[in-house]
């Protein structure tokens, strides 16, 4: 079960999952409810976005001012609602990614279940982009690195007229315009967030939204203390001809700023499709053997509804009758009947246990097969007389039996007189097998499930637990006076599972009524240890949230050659002269003849422009020799040239050389200064297009 690298994985998280059950209970362990928790997260999101939205400002020069203003001057409410926007964002990625592998290393993604799987890769993309948008926003000097990477990343794809990194070359070139377009995806995204979400949830009955509310106490509470001990700050203002060194990064949402520094974008895009394009088809990589989908037989189905009511998956529909619409045994009218979707079943057998009139089938799993099964284990010669005869129904995604069970024999090796049959899941349990398996001669008989909240099946335990409870049809209808016992039991927790079957055996020996329901509750003594817990997910929050990170060295500088030049025609030809010759040929044809022919003529010239070489040197030492094509499907276009090179600081030699004409040798630019760039500062070099020269943006610190 735990073989392999995942194996191994899936053992450490269940160990983890033990360690929080002992302390929550399995009611209000937090490993059990992380989607949901994922939904409280965006619920605190979305109430504290909408204050922090009121007082923001969209102009650069007040953007960073009104986020300052809610953090220092308003820091009793409006601090506090930013630092908890700040720590349920970072929260929320610790829980999805969590969410994300405990589905996977419990195979919960395959088959019926991709469309939850797919969308969930959607909803990731949309945490990070929703992350990194509201970091743009506060327009810091972090703000300002997530910025010209991003646009360095986004300007592969041919979506914008001119490229997204010319609106950040200097400080002038940041409109207000920005920040209100940042502004609107940043609120209306989370449109297409709740479509995924329902997508997500989408063909769940009961679906887990909400966790407990003492788990939203407790969640809320961590979040609050660990605002006030560490508020959530800005930087330095951003200024794009200065260079960031030392900035605090949140790797939650911007682990990947590091790799920008060292990979070039369009390996960032291949990593990025690929990683995101392998989560998305994982579902269907591995193919593996359906087990038999659940089926009814119309001569026993009552049309009752409490299978429709059961299944997890909305796997069954209830409709009008089609055949015996007149009970064969009672003769009595029935008005509906249940159909199987076979797309949507799960094979999980919950429908056969919830059926009280044997109408459900699925394969060895229907009611007869497991009378059948009980038998012909009662009718084995393997008992040990004086010993207490007990079945053990045991789901198979809970306990782990290799090495526990002898699976010739069928029975626990600790324990030889309790014979084991492996089930689907726990909930495909009909309380009437239990009473039934007592009358064939069983002294006991126990059923072992998931911890509750933690089905693979989603909702088998906890329709086993209360059947047995008799809150759910169908009901255990006869006394079983201490002789039938359900508990719960995790992966890895053998050995509470074989004392929970030696303490069962004890007690079938001394004739105790212990109850049916073996589970423990939460514990108030364990409050601090619970808090302890909760401080662990918070101890990465508080460092990984702003942990500083070196982009730069004190004494790096940065030369930028950014510019955008129009170059001239493959053809060149007088498109205006054109024009005039076309109007004077048919004022004179109209006034010869009266009349003119009425058909048009193309006075289009050529588009195509030429392609530029660029070409720099920097202390004599070629840095960039490249071709840069013009834009336009017709290559009709501007050239744009984006570059950037680190140096250090000091005084330099640069030299630029373009050829934007058709000429094979020599350049049609040149330009050759020495140039001064002061630790941690921006030199970009740029193209006037009035001027036709290069020019220095920013030389000398300005």
């Amino acid at each position: 079960m735990y073989r392999g690298f995942w194996g191994a994985i899936l053992k450490i998280q269940l160990y983890l999952e033990s360690l929080y059950t002992r302390v929550f209970s399995a009611r209000y362990n937090p490993f059990y409810f992380l989607g949901a928790i994922c939904i409280f997260f965006l619920w605190i999101l979305l109430v504290t976005g909408i204050y922090l939205f009121i007082f923001y400002k969209m102009s650069p020069e007040k953007a960073y001012e009104s986020v300052q203003y809610l953090t220092v001057d308003q820091w009793y409410l409006g601090g506090v609602m930013r630092s908890l926007h700040r720590y349920a964002s970072d929260g929320l990625v610790i829980a999805m990614v969590l969410h994300t592998l405990q589905v996977f290393v419990k195979d919960k993604y395959k088959r019926f279940r991709w469309l939850a799987w797919v969308s969930g890769v959607g909803l990731i993309i949309f945490t990070l982009f929703e992350g990194v948008s509201g970091y743009w926003l506060v327009w810091d000097h972090l703000a300002q690195t997530i910025a010209l990477y991003t646009a360095e990343f986004i300007d592969l794809l041919p979506i914008f007229g001119e490229p997204l990194t010319r609106a950040f070359i200097n400080n002038e070139s940041v409109t207000g315009l920005f920040f209100f377009l940042m502004l609107g995806m940043h609120s209306a995204v989370p449109i297409f967030g709740l479509i995924l979400i329902l997508l997500h949830i989408a063909g769940l009955s009961r679906a887990k939204i909400n966790p407990p509310w003492l788990l939203n106490g407790a969640l809320f509470g961590t979040l609050l203390v660990l605002s006030f001990v560490k508020p959530a700050v800005s930087g330095p203002p951003a200024d794009l001809l200065k260079l960031p060194t030392t900035i605090g990064v949140d790797w939650f949402y911007l682990f990947y700023l590091p790799l920008f520094e060292v990979i070039p974008p369009w390996q960032s895009w291949i990593i990025s499709i690929v990683l995101f394009g392998f989560l998305t088809v994982l579902p269907w990589l591995t193919r593996e053997k359906r087990p038999p989908i659940a089926e009814v037989s119309l001569r026993e189905c009552t049309g009752c509804s409490q299978c429709f009511e059961d299944c997890p998956y909305e796997a069954i529909i209830m409709q009008p009758r089609t055949a015996f619409e007149i009970c064969p045994y009672c003769g009595e009218k029935r008005e509906k009947e249940a159909v199987i979707i076979p797309k949507r079943c799960a094979s999980c057998g919950i429908c056969v246990g919830s059926c009280d009139y044997r109408s459900m089938h699925m394969g060895e799993w229907s009611y007869e097969g497991m009378k059948k099964r009980i038998k012909e284990i009662m009718a084995e010669d393997l008992w040990r007389e004086g010993e207490p005869k007990v079945i053990g129904f045991v789901c198979n995604k809970s306990v782990d039996l290799e090495g526990v069970v002898d699976w010739e024999r069928g029975t626990l090796r600790s324990f030889p007189n309790v014979r084991i049959v492996p089930l689907v899941c726990s909930g495909l349990i009909n309380p009437n097998i239990t009473a039934f398996a007592l009358r064939a001669g069983a002294d006991g008989v126990f059923v072992t499930g998931c911890q509750p909240n933690d089905c693979h099946f989603r909702m088998g335990n906890t329709w086993l637990e209360e059947r047995f409870s008799g809150n759910r049809r169908p009901t255990l209808k006869v006394g079983v006076d201490g002789k039938v016992r359900v508990f719960w039991s995790s992966g890895v927790e053998r050995k509470a599972f074989l004392k929970e079957v030696g303490d069962f055996v004890e007690d079938l020996r001394a004739g105790r009524d212990k109850g049916i329901l073996r589970e423990k509750v939460l514990n108030w003594a364990y409050a601090v240890p619970a808090a302890l817990l909760l401080m662990l997910p918070a101890a990465l929050i508080f460092y990984f949230s702003d942990a500083s990170y070196s982009f730069y060295t004190p004494d790096t500088a940065q030369l930028k050659l950014s510019f955008k030049h129009t170059t001239p025609r493959v053809v060149e030809c007088d498109e205006t002269g054109r024009l005039q010759k076309e109007v004077e040929r048919y004022r004179k044809l109209l006034q010869e003849t009266k009349r003119v022919p009425m058909h048009q003529i193309s006075i289009e010239c050529g588009r195509e422009r030429f392609p530029a070489l660029v070409e720099l040197y920097v202390d004599g030492k070629r840095l960039l020799e490249k071709t840069y094509k013009p834009r336009g499907l017709r290559r009709d276009g501007a050239v744009y040239v984006y570059e950037r090179f680190n140096l250090k600081a000091g005084m330099h030699r640069v030299t630029v050389k373009m050829r934007a004409s058709g000429r094979k040798e020599g350049y049609d630019y040149i330009f050759d200064r020495e140039i001064e760039i002061p630790p941690s500062r921006v030199v970009v070099v740029d193209f006037d297009e009035l001027k036709d020269s290069f020019v220095i943006m920013g030389e000398g610190g300005s």
